[in-house]
């Protein structure tokens, strides 16, 4: 069996939202981070629509890649019983606050502490459910390896 089939079925151990979760990013992941790499589309950003290059100059475009590149990276190092794969996914909040604050150009006294506060919250709750949840911790400590 591939590596990859090996993986995908190794995730079916993970509880049923992790798993979930983790099969969504090994799947829409590497499509998402292809997808906002070509340039074969423009975007909409709010009501707006703009070119390629404006999505990346805006600071989108570097933010979405960053996100779909530590989720699918993290997904699979999960489903490959990695270890390092959790602090992947842990982490993808706060790459997504320091990506907006070196590329985007934004009215940061705009931003209310709730939106950095949502940001903290989303990395707890992935902390939570990735390093405290028995499961997770059983299926990491599994020692059948799938990859």
């Amino acid at each position: 069996m591939s590596p990859i089939l090996k993986c995908w079925a190794a995730s079916r151990e993970l509880p049923t939202l992790q798993r979930l979760l983790c099969r969504a990013g090994m799947i829409f992941g590497p499509l998402f981070l292809v997808a906002v790499l070509l340039p074969i589309a423009d975007y909409q950003i709010g009501s707006r629509e703009v070119s390629w290059r404006e999505f990346w100059v805006s600071g989108a475009g570097p933010l979405f890649a960053a996100v779909m590149f530590l989720v699918t990276v993290g997904s699979w190092g999960l489903a490959a019983r990695r270890s390092a794969g959790r602090w992947l996914l842990v982490l993808t909040p706060l790459v997504m606050v320091a990506t907006l604050l070196l590329f985007a150009d934004l009215d940061w006294t705009a931003v209310d502490a709730l939106v950095l506060a949502l940001f903290a919250a989303m990395t707890a709750l992935n902390y939570i459910a990735l390093f405290r949840s028995p499961a997770v911790r059983h299926y990491l400590s599994d020692a059948a390896d799938p990859a």
